[in-house]
């Protein structure tokens, strides 16, 4: 399997199911951050594709302003660490 077929299968159901969840968005993006820094560069492309998948998630699942403001930081613990 290549790198982004690996990438797609840890965040693919995970960013669908989750829809909708504070804490599923924020480890995400936690996540997905803390690889992409560290990821070799020819390593990063899918990282930054779920990136953008999930702000959109974000932007679609969370109406409110201070709700998406809340979802897209980046949280290891998920909610309030």
């Amino acid at each position: 399997m290549s790198w982004e077929g690996y990438v797609s299968l840890a965040c693919d159901e995970i960013r669908h199911y989750g829809e909708g969840s504070v804490q599923v968005a924020r480890r995400m993006r936690a996540m997905l951050e803390d690889l992409s820094e560290i990821a070799p560069p020819e390593r990063v492309a899918p990282l930054e594709r779920q990136l953008k998948l999930l702000g959109t998630l974000v932007d679609r699942g969370f109406p409110d302003r201070e709700d998406r403001r809340t979802a897209d930081e980046p949280d290891q613990q998920g909610l309030g660490s």
